[in-house]
């Protein structure tokens, strides 16, 4: 087993976990035991958080609770509002920074689920609501980590992510899927175990975690046509890979990452020995470090200076348009 550098192009190295695992089955022996969930890092690091969700992600707890002043804790749809205001603060600040197509993707696909909440097209919408709350942290204390220079503080498969689109190395849809499998592979078991599988009254949620793949189907198309319309209009697969992913097949990815994020939560929530627990954190992060960098390696410019600069100067010229209006 090998954990990989910030680059495909980096040798990769042998992963700490190994160390950690061996530590951990010698401490199985003594009856070691792990709470079943990690709970989200819900602090605010710096001045990139906005004021509303200031009131809102220091006191974000892992249950849901109906009866909490946390809008989010409670379940409530103005918790949908409130996400999607920090998401829309957030693109601003990126302007033409490459993560800001998965910002934009992300903030779509929350807008879906937000509607969904509303029109209850799930069992349980405050269930939904809070998962997303939950969720979204993982994405905000990764991004305010590395921006912090907390590196330690980053998961490896947002180091790749955020170190591609910072070197200007991948094409659009490679900062996308990047983006898509740092927070689905890595990011969403760890969600879905802090929040539970079950809504408070002990019924399986499962069904309304599966729901979600229907919203991401519908953000798909104005999500591309966003990302195409402010960023780059030439998104669409790499030029040599052709047949390798096309842009519309993001739902069909998303739902198997999604699918394969559940049956981690329930491993997650399963390991009550340390070692046992090691074992999935080392699976989940390892699965998750090099599915991204296949996709690095799929989705690489040849030469990042001039294969970047169509896309980084149409940004320029859109972002300076929307400033004259």
């Amino acid at each position: 087993m090998f954990c990989a550098g910030t680059g495909p192009a980096e040798p990769l190295r042998p992963c700490r976990a190994l160390l950690i695992l061996s530590l951990a089955l010698a401490l199985a022996g003594c009856n070691g035991t792990l709470p079943l969930a990690r709970l989200a890092p819900f602090r605010v690091i710096g001045d990139w958080t906005g004021n509303q969700w200031r009131s809102i992600g220091p006191t974000l707890g892992g249950e849901l609770d109906p009866a909490s002043s946390n809008i989010c804790d409670s379940g409530q749809t103005a918790c949908m509002s409130a996400i999607l205001a920090e998401m829309s603060r957030r693109i601003a600040a990126l302007g033409c920074s490459h993560l800001a197509p998965f910002a934009t993707m992300y903030r779509q696909v929350s807008r879906e689920i937000k509607a969904s909440a509303e029109a209850r097209r799930y069992a349980d919408p405050a269930y939904v609501v809070h998962l997303d709350a939950v969720f979204s942290t993982f994405y905000y204390h990764a991004l305010d980590s590395w921006r912090a220079g907390r590196r330690d503080e980053v998961p490896q498969v947002w180091r790749i992510a955020f170190s591609a689109a910072g070197g200007r190395r991948v094409s659009t849809l490679g900062d996308m899927l990047l983006g898509m499998n740092a927070h689905i592979s890595r990011d969403l078991p760890y969600a879905l175990a802090t929040v539970g599988l079950r809504y408070p009254d002990g019924l399986g949620a499962t069904a309304d975690v599966v729901a979600v793949n229907k919203d991401i189907e519908r953000a798909t198309q104005p999500m591309l046509a966003q990302i195409r319309a402010a960023y780059d209009p030439s998104l669409g697969p790499p030029r040599d890979l052709p047949n390798w992913v096309h842009p519309s097949e993001v739902p069909k990815i998303i739902a198997q990452w999604r699918l394969e994020a559940i049956a981690n939560a329930r491993d997650l929530l399963d390991a009550h020995s340390v070692a046992a627990r090691v074992e999935v954190e080392t699976r989940i992060d390892t699965t998750a470090t090099l599915r991204s960098l296949l996709i690095w390696r799929a989705t690489a410019y040849a030469d990042p200076a001039r294969d970047s600069a169509p896309r980084d100067a149409y940004c320029a010229a859109h972002l300076a348009r929307r400033s004259s209006e």
